[in-house]
């Protein structure tokens, strides 16, 4: 289990928190009026206590429609507030105790700031913060639900010790401060909606952390190192998010050690930083991360990086260029799966959640499909389509909010944002689509249709059609059924087969059709509308026994009725 990065898990309990199915009553504050533009923060980190010391300022924008005196502040409810300044005055606040599992306590400690004055929409303001406290090892939201110490122990291993520390953030552990709508692991898949929702809100925004520790151990993270420097026994660190992407802001601490893995001329590295006396596996994994060619580039360069987890029951954690992984005996093609998609996120960076994850989870398919064969790429995909047909119902009132240019569900913006990536594919071609990858322009995706254009001037096709049915709109997925098989064979031993393609769902597509035959299978492809009727004439040159639609590169619910028995006719 990950928090977040998981597509969609489903915890399934029967019993439900009366309190979060109450409404919100008027005097409480709006947890999502303010989005953080950007933490300036300075955190001093003492491991032989477990505690963590912050002072810093945070800019905020108000992108509610109303005015706001209230501003909610959330933080590990480990650590206590001491301080809030709005323009070096102190402000009035509150704080409580908030049930909430975005945080592994359980709980999280709210502060309710009353403004001197209300903020406008789209107004900004900075508030200067104090906060203090511990951050150790802790499983409470996991043990209220039965899970077993050791799995909670893997899962939730947040913590500041001599030897090993990991902050991992919103969902793990609060150590900056947010604000979100408190949410409980049994409210099924509240706790991850609310934070993928609240990492795609804050994607573009920025941090800046100095960090001073009490000892030598490296501190790592998925951002810049812009500044270390020595004072005797004091170490100060600091780290820059020029954006937080769809992970949010990682620091991990420890006596490391790095192996380089990848560096190309003009570029920047790919380590692997291991604990002591784990050089041998980590030179394998640099091994492996050397052989591996990368199947998506773009114009991005970021440092990546593997990171060792003290623990081999430790759960593995990607955090966009940095994966949090035990250095275990390697499963080579799982590795370079892994792999690949770090690549993809190391120099395809988009400020469009479908594009960033999508494209990277397609690498992942790609990889597969190198490795074992399109088989082996349609079964990577279809393992993770299940939650997709659970939650794409193409209704119309949600046809905006869950399309792929709006949504802040992992499960479209990771699941079938890899299904649309790979259909694009099949359409434009694979160098067609790889290269405009490589030529696609972050500054310059200023509006949706930016990749349409872009993918159309290399094609030289008309991609409306696709990108109105499954990105700009969610229409659900396509449901195709075959029937009325038949061929006639002539004197020449060709068979003409004819078919009937049917969709029944709100999505349109271009798709796989295969004539079985006593030779072989002979596939072409058919575009098929939504709700509409095709009828397909295909030359084989053997005995044809079937004919199948779709192969499972489309996503779709039900593929047991997209085969038809052919009847063989007379010459």
């Amino acid at each position: 289990m990950r928090f977040p990065g998981t597509a969609y898990l489903v915890i399934a309990l029967t019993l439900v928190s009366a309190t979060a199915q109450e409404p919100k009553k008027p005097s409480q504050p709006d947890r999502n009026a303010f989005t953080f533009l950007n933490w300036d923060l300075n955190v001093r980190i003492e491991t032989q206590t477990d505690s963590l010391f912050a002072r810093g300022k945070i800019t905020l924008r108000n992108d509610s429609a109303q005015s706001q005196r209230l501003l909610p502040l959330q933080l590990s409810s480990s650590l206590t507030w001491a301080s809030i300044k709005q323009s070096g005055n102190a402000v009035p606040f509150t704080t409580s105790k908030v049930r909430s599992d975005l945080d592994h306590s359980g709980n999280v400690q709210e502060a309710i700031v009353t403004l001197p004055v209300a903020i406008a929409p789209g107004a900004s303001l900075e508030i200067e913060v104090g906060y203090s406290g511990t951050i150790s090892l802790d499983t409470t939201r996991l043990a209220q639900l039965g899970v077993p110490l050791v799995i909670r122990a893997a899962t939730d291993y947040d913590r500041i010790t001599p030897s090993f520390t990991c902050l991992r953030g919103v969902g793990h552990v609060l150590w900056f401060p947010v604000s979100l709508d408190p949410a409980m692991l049994s409210e099924g898949n509240r706790v991850f909606e609310e934070t993928s929702a609240w990492s795609v809100r804050h994607s573009l925004s920025t941090m800046g952390v100095q960090i001073e520790t009490d000892n030598q151990n490296r501190v790592l993270s998925n951002a810049q190192l812009v500044r270390i420097e020595f004072l005797g026994s004091v170490t100060i660190i600091e780290h820059w998010w020029g954006h937080l992407g769809l992970t949010g802001p990682v620091l991990v601490a420890g006596p490391y050690e790095a192996a380089l893995a990848r560096q190309e001329t003009g570029k920047t590295a790919f380590s692997v930083n291991f604990l002591p006396d784990h050089q041998t596996q980590a030179q394998d994994y640099a091994r492996v991360i050397r052989d591996t060619t990368p199947m998506i580039t773009g114009k991005s360069d970021f440092p990546a990086s593997l990171i060792e987890l003290p623990e081999a029951e430790d759960t593995t954690f990607d955090a966009d260029t940095v994966l949090l992984t035990p250095l275990k005996t390697i499963d080579r093609k799982s590795l370079e799966v892994t792999i690949t998609y770090m690549f993809a996120h190391k120099t395809l960076w988009s400020p469009r959640a479908w594009i960033y994850e999508g494209a990277a989870h397609l690498a992942q398919a790609l990889m597969r499909e190198q490795q074992d064969g399109r088989a082996a790429a349609i079964g990577y995909m279809q393992q993770r389509l299940t939650p997709l047909t659970l939650v794409d119902s193409g209704a119309p009132e949600t046809a905006k909010s869950n399309s792929l240019v709006n949504t802040t569900s992992e499960v479209f913006f990771r699941t079938k944002a890899m299904y649309v990536w790979w259909m694009l594919r099949e359409i434009v071609g694979q160098r067609v689509l790889l290269d405009s990858l490589q030529q696609y322009d972050p500054e310059s995706d200023k509006e949706p249709s930016y990749i349409q254009k872009l993918l159309e001037k290399n094609s030289h096709k008309d991609l409306e059609w696709f990108f109105d049915d499954w990105v700009y709109q969610d229409r659900g997925l396509p449901e195709f059924t075959a029937s009325n098989g038949y061929a006639r064979p002539s004197l020449q031993g060709i068979f003409l087969v004819s078919a009937t393609i049917e969709n029944k769902g709100g999505a349109g597509a271009e798709l796989p059709v295969i004539v079985h035959t006593e030779a072989g299978d002979v596939p072409t492809r058919q575009l098929v509308p939504a709700h509409g009727k095709v009828a397909v004439r295909i030359e084989v040159g053997s005995r044809p026994i079937n004919l199948t639609v779709n192969d499972g590169s489309v996503p779709e619910a039900d593929r047991s009725d997209n085969t038809t028995p052919i009847k063989i006719g007379h010459p």
